[in-house]
């Protein structure tokens, strides 16, 4: 089996996954989870995960994040065994977004048809306040520091990203399995 660590807005592949103030491998789920079960293959995905484009123009939107994932997921060969995600916020809508996107390739079919369960940590399934908070701020303050698209995709402007997707995803899981 294999299973594939996404983190979420502000986070990245290693540091999601670690104690706080303790970044090494004794602290590293993903290591603990291959020494407590040999037979799984442990992977984690890493991308721009900024909340504002203040020191950096390079977060993507979620659409093109997802397609980075399928890609990364095809070119490590994942999707000829049983597969896991274990999701951290944004990362879980990633999941989620990439997955709708799968299904429309038949280059990808075993992706969709080897996931056999996704964990959701903190994922605002339904949308965050934060990101209308942000965006309010950000007028009264009159600043011309942007909201990345990363932040403003969970607001709740992103209808695909709503429970919706997370009822299809759960019932082709439980149809599929």
């Amino acid at each position: 089996m294999d299973v594939v660590f996404v983190h979420g807005l502000g986070g990245d592949p290693r540091g999601t996954w670690h104690h706080q103030h303790a970044i090494n491998d004794d602290n590293f789920w993903p290591v603990w989870l291959g020494k407590e079960q040999l037979c799984l293959n442990i992977w984690s995905f890493g991308y721009d995960a900024k909340a504002t484009n203040w020191q950096s123009n390079s977060s993507m939107p979620i659409f093109d994040l997802a397609s980075n994932l399928l890609e990364w997921l095809d070119s490590c060969n994942l999707g000829k065994r049983p597969l896991i995600f274990i999701t951290h916020s944004m990362g879980g809508l990633l999941v989620k977004k990439m997955l709708r996107s799968a299904k429309d390739f038949d280059d990808y079919k075993g992706i969709i048809e080897q996931t056999k369960g996704i964990v959701f940590l903190a994922t605002p399934h339904t949308g965050t306040h934060l990101a209308k908070l942000i965006n309010n701020i950000g007028v009264l303050a009159r600043t011309t520091v942007s909201v990345e698209a990363a932040i403003l995709i969970l607001g709740n402007r992103c209808s695909n990203c709503g429970n919706a997707d997370s009822v299809l995803i759960s019932r082709s899981l439980l149809d599929h399995y």
